[in-house]
């Protein structure tokens, strides 16, 4: 098993390797993208000089016209996509300056969150320790032991009363003459039928004996409904009791001075929580302008398509495309190297462009991954599981990443095994005695899969208190735990 800052660098460790392979591979495209411009370049420039070699300069000017052109303007967009990526490059390094800043607020908060939570906890254990003696302290707790088996029990009988009433009620409610004068308050004060109207009723009544059934239907739908009201006084009372209980406990944890290490706790909870949401949100920033950084690095943004698109038509003059088949035909051996030149630059700009697809594949890919894991990251820290509190198994966390790095699985389902998987252990509880209710409040006795809900704030059977709230939805405890 590991525990939360444990995992959290595990997690951090998985991170950094993609950040160095996604490093290493922006490093490579960045190469072979700055060859490939080089060959384009060259390849300008070698039909530029077949054109002075079998047209003159004169000859040349006219023809390579859409060449000089385009190479100016291969210029001004190289330079445009430089400043462009200079601009993110820095914006960049900023960011990544403040959240090394957050995270190590964020850090240090933690450190001083868990300390006090350990010191909370040990008080607790003494407290509860040192009221074990204590007969008043005793006795409020058989008192909500005896309040809790009591409301157990009247929602027990209400239980057994409601399916009992479903059916034993079954025959009644699927005769439709009973359930006729039923819904028509027949023998009841509500009965308003007349004339030949309630001669017709009272000849059905007769018949089927309604009179003699119906103080036994009426039974069976009002005893549910009586024990259901004596539950719910029932209920209300073990909340009363317990209540009394927490205040007392409260009491005594404010005496030890328990309660003023909970505040500070609680406040230093929140500040962990606005760093963060803050640090979640420059993480947010970061990802973005590491896209910008790696669209600019593999060619795909907007600057070097539009530098792509104006070599791509420059060379697709007709002139051009003549010149070159003309030199190709002739026997002149002169301007043979040029052509030659010409359609190896070509297809050395072919495999390049493979190349880099290629590569661009695996970039994407790992870039992707790193941005599920960091997702994972930003919930995990965002829900306080990097609390030691926590504990998750090493084989589940190991699997996990495995299976988000094969893109077996994504960032999703990797949270939910960790939520779902991870086991969170509070701090001490009040003794247990007696009946308890399951934590969480809901009632242990259930109907058809439904519940019909429980007592208490915070469910009996494993304390009452629990020092501050929670931030990211869930999970943060601060206090220990009567």
């Amino acid at each position: 098993m590991s525990k939360g800052r444990k995992t959290l660098s595990r997690i951090d460790r998985e991170i950094g390797e993609l950040r160095e392979e996604e490093a290493e591979l922006e490093g490579k495209i960045a190469a072979l993208a700055g060859r490939l411009e080089r060959l384009q370049a060259r390849e300008i420039e070698a039909f530029r000089e077949l054109a002075v070699f079998r047209l003159g300069q004169d000859g040349a000017d006219r023809v390579g016209g859409p060449l000089d052109s385009a190479d100016k303007q291969l210029q001004r967009l190289r330079a445009r996509r430089d400043a462009a990526l200079a601009e993110v490059v820095g914006d960049l390094e900023n960011t990544n300056t403040e959240i090394g800043h957050l995270e190590a607020d964020r850090s240090a908060l933690a450190e001083r969150l868990s300390a006090l939570q350990a010191d909370i906890d040990a008080r607790d254990e003494a407290l509860i320790a040192e009221l074990a003696g204590n007969p008043d302290y005793q006795a409020r707790l058989e008192a909500v032991d005896a309040a809790e088996a009591i409301a157990l029990e009247a929602e027990r009988k209400a239980e057994l009363a409601n399916e009992d009433r479903v059916e034993k009620g079954r025959p009644y409610e699927a005769d439709s003459l009973f359930m006729y004068l039923w819904n028509r308050h027949y023998g009841t004060p509500d009965y308003r039928s007349r004339g030949l109207i309630r001669s017709l009723d009272g000849w059905v009544a007769r018949l089927i004996r309604y009179r003699q059934a119906r103080p036994n239907y009426h039974m069976l739908l009002e005893l549910p409904r009586r024990l259901g009201e004596h539950a719910e006084r029932a209920a209300a009372a073990a909340i009363a009791e317990t209540e009394a209980l927490e205040a007392f406990e409260d009491a005594e944890r404010d005496k030890a001075g328990i309660l003023a290490t909970v505040k500070q706790a609680d406040a230093e909870a929140a500040r962990l929580g606005e760093r963060a949401q803050a640090l979640m949100e420059k993480t947010a920033e970061r990802t973005a302008l590491e896209a910008k950084r790696a669209a600019f690095n593999r060619g795909d943004d907007d600057i070097t398509r539009s530098a792509i698109d104006t070599v791509a038509q420059a060379l697709q003059d007709t002139r051009l495309k003549t010149l070159h088949r003309a030199a190709r035909l002739t026997p002149d051996k002169r301007d043979d190297h040029l052509v030659e030149e010409i359609d190896d630059l070509r297809d050395d700009i072919e495999d390049l462009d493979e190349d880099l697809e290629r590569l661009r594949r695996v970039e994407r890919d790992v870039e992707l991954k790193r941005t599920e894991l960091e997702d994972v990251r930003g919930r995990f820290i965002g829900e306080r599981m990097d609390d030691d509190r926590w504990e998750f198994d090493d084989d589940m966390i190991e699997d996990a990443l495995k299976g988000l790095l094969r893109g077996a699985v994504n960032a999703a389902t990797v949270w939910a095994m960790l939520r779902r998987r991870g086991r969170y252990r509070p701090g001490p509880s009040r003794p247990r005695r007696g009946m308890r209710m399951p934590p969480g409040g809901g009632s242990i006795f259930r109907s058809g899969g439904r519940s019909r809900g429980g007592f208490g704030r915070g469910g009996f059977g494993g304390g009452g208190f629990r020092g501050g709230g929670g931030f990211g939805g869930g999970g943060f405890k601060t206090g220990g735990g009567f």
